[in-house]
């Protein structure tokens, strides 16, 4: 039996795998995660979505995934109310984000003469605005800029840069207006400091 799902549905359930094959030891459950995950790549390389773009979000699904699994290993065990808050709570901020990472892949991973199905969320919407502080060096601001995106669900930048436009071109959550042009009633944040590891978050779009 096949049923149909969303790319961003395929790509966390790889990255999941992948976490599952560097930490599983029993060998006959290794070999069932790699089986599937064998043929979801598959499907991608079906669907010609084996692209440097969502291999981009494979990592970084990766990632927010491993915080999840990670803190759920700790929360099985501890006894430790006040840790068990802390985590619980992280690990539905993460759940969110993950959410977010999968909702960009299902916008730009188009198929062709395919259902497309978007996982949704009943809680909220959240959106953030954004300066990005002139000590950020480029990928810094690229960076944090689509972290912030995973943790908020539309980011809005003031007056960015146009390489940073171009970088983040291909992402639909994130916006750009000038400070004249800015007429919310929600207050505007100055960002600092990259808060993530540049490496995991940036990606330029505007080489794809």
């Amino acid at each position: 039996m096949k049923i149909d799902c969303s790319v961003g549905e395929v790509v966390d359930k790889i990255s999941i795998l992948d976490i599952k094959i560097d930490s599983i030891k029993d060998p006959i459950k290794l070999g069932h995660c790699m089986i599937e995950r064998d043929v979801l790549l598959e499907a991608l390389k079906d669907n010609e979505l084996c692209t440097e773009k969502v291999d981009y979000y494979r990592k970084t699904l990766r990632a927010v995934n491993q915080v999840i699994w990670d803190d759920q290993e700790v929360l099985r065990v501890t006894t430790d109310w006040a840790e068990y808050g802390k985590l619980a709570y992280r690990v539905i901020l993460y759940n969110d984000a993950r959410f977010r990472l999968k909702r960009i892949l299902n916008e730009i991973c188009v198929l062709k003469n395919e259902v497309q199905l978007k996982e949704q969320k009943s809680y909220q919407s959240k959106s953030f605005h954004i300066i990005l502080s002139s000590k950020l060096n480029f990928k810094e601001q690229v960076a944090q800029t689509r972290y912030l995106s995973s943790m908020y669900d539309h980011i809005t930048v003031l007056d960015g840069a146009d390489r940073l436009k171009d970088a983040l071109q291909d992402h639909p959550f994130v916006s750009f207006c000038t400070e004249k042009e800015y007429t919310y009633n929600d207050c505007v944040i100055t960002v600092q400091e990259c808060e993530v590891e540049v490496d995991q978050w940036f990606f330029d779009g505007s080489k794809q």
